[in-house]
């Protein structure tokens, strides 16, 4: 070929086909960024390319933090990946021989679409062809980017999952600190929320629990979560968010990255500046902000218990060989109460037997091992569980092992692997269950309907038990420990209890756990029980003492709705009242009465005593006498009043917290006093926020996305009862 591009060949006789190959960029752009920004993504198959992003972008930023670098900016995070693939850089060929043992030249024409040879080596070609690009990618992107920032003390964090040629659960490994993502996108029934609870539709759902695989497996403390992403506008508070949040503890993960907070420059602007349409909105402008302490208190005992130890874990699976491992492919599950780790081959290649179980050195241990539905295992690792099943562990095949996955060493590694796996049982027709059912491999938990997760450290078991229904739920549960002392802890409020009811047999112990609805338990067992136990019994029944009717009366915020303060014989939801500044009134509006308790010998303080508030839409806090009584976030919307009680009069105050969507909602029945180019593109800042003039239209909101119309249905909102005193005798 010349320097024109011109053939010049004395062909053989034949029909022949003539494949001319090259390479060039994919031409993906940097996204999101400013426009004076926005360039080609780098090469991440060569070192050049990290070193060119590090060397103008990365380090400038560690540099000017001077000695913050590594205490106040402590990782350098990549998020998740949406960059797309690559399959080639200068010096590829070169990577691909000196690691998978033979010159990629000949087999080339398959990337064109032809068939090399026939389709068995065709597609082993492919399979060496993307586990080098999935080796290569980590060698000189990742591992070089934690070279560069070591130097500054610098850790490494990153969501590894996406539509990237890599195993992810390897490239989850080289992170200090890696998370996953779980979103809030479900449907409602109906406008009270109907089904509040319904199952995870969310993207990168399995994101969670293969990085809860990565740090028992690897040996990481902390598994994080790019949590609560969505796009529902301002319709979620606490009491939504939580079921979601115990889901993704139950799946392993223990630090949530709450998804987003924007900087909210401007005093005056509210709901205030978004990031485009996604996320929940974490800021101080939120209606219910000021009421969200007891949710973020519960997330740190949950966070912090569930940091202990490690995962106890049954089963370890070898989901498949090689690359592309993306966590969303990933289908594999157990009989309810079993929990499993995903292992990469690297793992398998650390694992031991002792004592009747598979060891890793993280401290983590499995009673099976089970092998990939493809078939196929490399050579190292088919020679290492050979070694295993040697020692008396327990293996199980999904299909019979026909080979290696590629041509490196084919076909003697062919034949070798298939030799060595000749023997191997493949699980048997009626699957675990009847793999557990000889084994008597009894659940490490029971309890219907309710997610869970088990933790030890050291002598201590730890278990996390949900409920993620709306309705309360009462259930016997079998828990795999005996021997030690067993406790109730709740998250809400960090009170300690002994279990009550528990007994124990057959190495395990049995009680039943009452929940409210969205509730959730620790269930501690140790050989010395706590030292501060509460006395009260946790399941206490409460009973109506007495109702709180009529004379209410009902003030807002007058910089966001009506100036009058209104007389309320019955509770309804300011959604139904006809005033419009009433109606679509978003933000905190206060109930205040008085009353005599009917019985006051329990004024005296000696009697346990409850306000229950019935439904509050959708969070709020009490005073009594003056005295605050605490916030009720979710239900049973309830509050101790026992000290706050006294003989006589009572005056009540109550503070409730309603979302934003009702003032937006408002907002869109006024006129526009900005430009849009669609409901999340704000073309520019409108003249009169520029001149900081009083707005043309009358709205009270403003945001850079829009999430409503004229249309959209209203939220109920406020008090909406009934409240009652609650005794517990």
């Amino acid at each position: 070929m010349n320097a024109a591009g011109e053939l010049h060949w004395d062909a053989p006789p034949g029909e022949w086909i003539v494949v001319r190959l090259g390479h060039a960029t994919n031409l993906k752009l940097t996204r999101p960024v400013p426009s004076c920004e926005l360039g080609l993504e780098c090469d991440r198959l060569n070192p050049r390319g990290m070193d060119a992003h590090f060397e103008h972008r990365l380090k400038p930023i560690l540099e000017a933090a001077g000695d913050k670098a590594g205490r106040t900016l402590q990782y350098i995070h990549i998020d998740s990946w949406e960059a797309g693939g690559q399959n080639w850089t200068s010096g590829f060929a070169d990577e691909f021989k000196k690691r998978r043992g033979y010159d990629i030249t000949p087999w080339l024409p398959i990337l064109t679409g032809h068939a090399v040879g026939s389709v068995d080596l065709t597609e082993r070609f492919l399979r060496d062809l993307r586990r080098t690009v999935g080796e290569v990618t980590l060698a000189n992107y990742i591992d070089r980017l934690r070279e560069r920032i070591a130097p500054y003390g610098v850790h490494f964090s990153c969501e590894p999952y996406g539509r990237l040629c890599v195993n992810s659960l390897e490239y989850a490994g080289r992170s200090d600190f890696p998370i996953g993502e779980f979103w809030t996108e479900r449907a409602f029934k109906d406008r009270t929320y109907g089904d509040r609870f319904p199952e995870f539709n969310s993207y990168w759902y399995h994101s969670m629990k293969g990085l809860a695989s990565v740090a028992n497996t690897y040996g990481k403390t902390r598994v994080g979560a790019e949590a609560f992403t969505g796009c529902r506008g301002w319709i979620d508070h606490p009491y939504l968010l939580k079921g979601m949040g115990d889901e993704a503890f139950s799946e392993g993960v223990n630090h949530f990255v709450i998804h987003l907070s924007a900087h909210q420059a401007y005093d005056d602007m509210k709901p205030g500046l978004t990031h485009s349409r996604w996320g929940q909105h974490f800021n101080r402008h939120q209606t219910w902000w000021e009421f969200s302490k007891p949710w973020f208190d519960y997330l740190a005992r949950c966070q912090f218990l569930l940091q202990q130890g490690r995962r106890v874990v049954d089963v370890a699976c070898l989901y498949q060989d090689g690359a592309p491992l993306n966590f969303n492919d990933i289908n594999f599950k157990l009989p309810p109460g079993h929990d499993h780790d995903f292992c990469s081959e690297e793992i398998i290649l650390r694992m031991t037997f002792a004592d009747g179980r598979i060891h890793l050195p993280t401290g983590v241990s499995y009673r099976y091992l089970v092998l990939p539905r493809s078939g196929r295992l490399t050579l190292p690792v088919a020679r290492k569980v050979a070694e295993l099943r040697r020692l008396g562990a327990a293996v199980f095949l999904q299909a019979p092992i026909n080979g290696i996955p590629g041509l490196e060493g084919y076909p003697e590694a062919d034949e070798e692997v298939r030799k060595l796996a000749a023997a191997w049982p493949l699980l048997p027709q009626g699957g675990w269950n009847e793999v557990f059912a000889k084994d008597l491999a009894v659940p490490d938990f029971e309890g219907e309907g309710l997610k869970w997760i088990h933790r030890r450290t050291g002598n201590t078991e730890i278990y996390f038990v949900a409920n993620s229904k709306p309705e309360p739920v009462e259930r016997e549960c079998v828990f795999r420990v005996a021997g030690k002392t067993s406790e109730l802890w709740n998250p809400e409020t960090g009170e300690i209890h002994t279990l009550p009811d528990a007994s124990q047999a057959n190495g395990r112990t049995h009680a039943t756990l009452r929940f409210g609805p969205a509730q959730s338990w620790f269930v501690i067992f140790r050989n010395t029980p706590a030292e501060h136990r509460s006395s009260q019994n946790p399941f206490v029944e409460w009973k109506p003492l007495q109702q709180i009717k009529g004379g209410w009366s009902l003030s807002f915020d007058p910089a966001w709705g009506t100036k009058k303060t209104l007389t309320l014989d019955q509770l309804a939801s300011w959604s139904e009242h006809p005033d419009p500044l009433v109606k679509y009134y978003s933000g905190t509006a206060t109930y205040r009465t008085t009353f005599e308790l009917a019985d006051a010998a329990l004024a005296a303080g000696k009697t346990p005593l409850r306000l229950d508030l019935g439904q509050v839409e959708v969070v709020a806090r009490v005073r009594l006498n003056g005295r605050d009584c605490g916030i009720a976030w979710k239900p049973p919307y309830q509050v101790n009043i026992t000290p706050a009680l006294r003989p006589g009069s009572n005056t009540l105050e109550i503070e409730v917290a309603n979302t934003w969507v009702n003032r937006l909602i408002g907002d869109e029945q006024l006129p526009l006093d900005s430009k849009w180019k669609d409901p999340e593109t704000l073309l520019d800042w409108p003249e009169w926020f520029k001149q900081g003039s009083p707005r043309p239209s009358g709205r009270f909101t403003f945001t850079t996305a829009r999430h409503y119309t004229q249309d959209s249905p209203l939220m109920p909102a406020g008090l909406l009862g009934p409240v009652n005193i609650l005794s517990s005798r």
